[in-house]
């Protein structure tokens, strides 16, 4: 009864808070990762900015702490929303790998290799890109100001710290 009550309740959560975005799928490395992506109904002409979200905890198919906001704001200003779906790769922690080296690289690249894809599908700035995260997504997108450096414009931290120790971290650019 107990095992049934639960998959009931988690069917309610994914329901509720389930992400509604259209889900894509690409390969880094050998790993199949997911991403939803948000694109305004009528976009500008021209390159567009890409806000990447990184969500916290074991970074789901959840609905991010104010996306409702988030999409008004897109839709408005003309800027696309990429939803990372986050997956547990030992030796990761979590979601995320944080304090991210040269053997441990699988989220950064996914990364790119997301940012790659939406800029093949979409007209995409390079000169703004930015990312933002919640918890322990917070804490990676410094990994992604490390590592990618080239590659965004800013982050910000929603609710999260810097990672206490990292390993490494090789920057081209200064990352506001």
């Amino acid at each position: 009864m107990l095992v049934a009550a639960y998959f009931v309740y988690g069917a309610y959560l994914k329901h509720k808070w389930g992400q509604h975005l259209p889900i894509a799928d690409i390969t880094v490395g050998a790993v199949e990762r997911e991403y939803h992506r948000f694109v305004p109904t009528d976009p500008p002409e021209g390159p567009m900015s890409l806000m990447v979200v990184l969500q916290g905890g074991d970074a789901g198919s959840w609905v991010f702490p104010q996306q409702n906001e988030f999409e008004a704001l897109a839709e408005k200003e003309g800027i696309i929303l990429a939803f990372p779906v986050g997956k547990l790769i030992p030796p990761n922690e979590g979601a995320w790998q944080l304090n991210t080296d040269a053997q441990s690289m699988q989220d950064i690249d996914f990364v790119g290799a997301m940012i790659d894809d939406i800029s093949a599908r979409h007209p995409v700035d390079p000169a703004r890109v930015y990312a933002i995260g919640y918890s322990l997504g917070s804490m990676f997108s410094y990994e992604l100001a490390c590592h990618l450096s080239s590659r965004f414009a800013a982050i910000a931290s929603f609710a999260g710290t810097m990672p206490v120790s990292p390993n490494s971290c090789e920057q081209e650019d200064n990352v506001p």
